[in-house]
């Protein structure tokens, strides 16, 4: 597990981004890392030789978790936006993310 998490990548646009991931982020790709080896029956790559969690991986991660920000809430999407969404009838995919789109936001 050698990969850095803070690399620089490129937006949509092709413009290099500084983006740094937070700590449960980071957890939660490690905690897929290690269950993708899990599956395919492979031997855990965050153990050390005695079983144990790496000690390395483990302050690392315990890092991460302190340099996280506080959680900032966002507003929530006005009624309008969903009409729109769903007024928007002008081709058959247009409707169908329409509906998508208000289901999805429905059952979050």
């Amino acid at each position: 597990m050698q990969a850095s998490p803070q690399h620089p990548s490129r937006s949509k646009l092709g413009v290099l981004t500084d983006w740094k991931y937070s700590g449960g982020t980071v957890k939660s790709i490690v905690t897929n890392v290690r269950l993708t080896f899990w599956t395919n029956l492979r031997p855990d790559p965050a153990l050390d030789l005695d079983q144990r969690q790496s000690l390395f991986l483990t302050r690392q991660l315990m890092g991460y978790v302190d340099s996280d920000g506080a959680t900032k809430q966002q507003k929530a999407l006005p009624p309008s936006v969903f009409k729109s969404m769903l007024r928007n009838t002008f081709t058959p995919m247009d409707e169908s993310l329409g509906q998508l789109f208000c289901g999805a936001f429905f059952f979050r």
